[in-house]
């Protein structure tokens, strides 16, 4: 599949957004939402941005506090 995102910012800004949406969301589910690779995901996943909000096989991803800082500054 190839990745809709011409840079790492307009990606990582597309989780941002997705993840304060709707919750906490598997890299795997994302990926699908966002129509682009788990690769390119768990790349911007890996940023303080985000944490675990379950370990364990399904990892799901939530926004962390600098997370939800970004997503206030995007929507001012």
């Amino acid at each position: 599949m190839p990745d809709q995102f011409d840079t790492r910012e307009a990606r990582t800004r597309a989780v941002l957004a997705l993840l304060a949406a709707k919750g906490a969301l598997s890299a795997g589910r994302i990926a699908a939402e966002l129509r682009t690779t788990r690769d390119a995901v768990t790349r911007c996943l890996a940023l303080p941005l985000f944490e675990p909000a379950t370990p364990g096989r399904r990892t799901r991803y939530q926004l962390s506090e600098a997370g939800r800082r970004a997503v206030d500054e995007l929507t001012k």
